[in-house]
């Protein structure tokens, strides 16, 4: 027993002499490292999970989204490292500055949660109050790091710019990949979760809502296509959705019936006869969708040809 003692002690003083004792600035970095992670993963996990994605801002698109997350535990890590702890402090006061800001603008906009959390909301004035207390802390701790820079500068400049390098090209590849319409391209932006959709400004472009259709067919990027937008309480839509059909069937071309809203909050699956070239589909409820119903919008290899009101 005295022996296990007596290495604990040997131990004790020999990291006092390394000059590795805890210190608050360790336990700071540790904890804004796990901070920075925790954020990251979930505004990623809401981005890339499966959710599609109605961009009201630019700050909204996915590849921003991926810069930013990717920035985010590009700065985890190097807080866990401990490396050029002098450096890493001064950016880490000087980002969650930036926060901070960004935080007191939204909660001076009335909005419920800053986005720092990806689905999870988190009143902006509390992650204000925490953006500044990171600040303050970084600003009064000291650091305690004997690593040193690079001697050669081309080193340096070889490691940022080889990491600029594939950062940027992670960017692109997210943009291809998982692209976004903004909010603006689809029609007209009412409040953070209301779209006013313009099916008139999207002749000649491709289709704007093939990523927000579920269950749509594979096929309608190729070929000639009859889309028809409905609305579940509109009237007029069931209607005339039986003269859709007979046109569609009468030229030849697979009819889409988009439904802005589920239609099964005003008929049973059981009421339904869907034709033969048919097809059904909704919109992802992410938004509230309203528009003028019902529209109907002739599709050539995915892009609008006409649009008939």
């Amino acid at each position: 027993m005295s022996g296990l003692v007596g290495e604990v002690e040997n131990a004790g003083r020999s990291l006092s002499r390394d000059g590795r004792r805890s210190h608050p600035w360790d336990g700071l970095r540790v904890a804004v490292a796990c901070l920075l992670l925790v954020a990251a993963g979930l505004k990623a996990y809401q981005s890339f999970g499966g959710k599609v994605l109605v961009a009201n801002s630019i700050f909204e698109h996915r590849w921003f989204i991926l810069g930013q997350t990717t920035g985010e535990v590009g700065l985890a890590l190097w807080l866990v490292t401990g490396w050029y702890a002098r450096v890493v402090r001064w950016l880490l006061a000087g980002l969650f500055f930036v926060f901070a800001e960004y935080s007191l603008y939204r909660a001076a906009q009335g909005k419920a949660s800053c986005g720092c959390f990806g689905a999870i909301s988190v009143t902006p004035w509390l992650t204000f109050l925490l953006d500044s207390v990171v600040v303050t802390s970084a600003l009064w701790v000291k650091e305690v790091s004997t690593v040193k820079w690079p001697r050669k500068w081309s080193t340096w400049v070889c490691l940022m710019a080889g990491g600029t390098a594939l950062w940027v090209g992670a960017l692109v590849g997210a943009s291809r990949l998982w692209p976004v319409e903004m909010a603006q391209d689809l029609g007209v932006r009412i409040g953070d979760r209301r779209i006013l959709l313009q099916p008139d400004a999207w002749v000649g472009r491709t289709f704007p809502l093939l990523s927000y259709m579920s269950g749509q067919p594979k096929e309608i990027q190729h070929g000639r296509w009859l889309v028809v937008l409905m609305n579940p309480g509109c009237g007029r839509c069931w209607m005339q959705l039986q003269a859709y059909e007979e046109r569609a069937e009468k030229e030849g071309t697979p009819l889409v019936v988009v439904w802005l809203s589920d239609w099964r909050s005003v008929i049973s699956d059981g009421e339904v006869k869907v034709k033969e070239g048919t097809f059904w589909t909704t919109l992802e409820p992410m938004v509230e969708w309203l528009g003028e119903t019902p529209v109907a919008i002739r599709l050539v290899d995915g892009r609008v040809e006409s649009v008939e009101h």
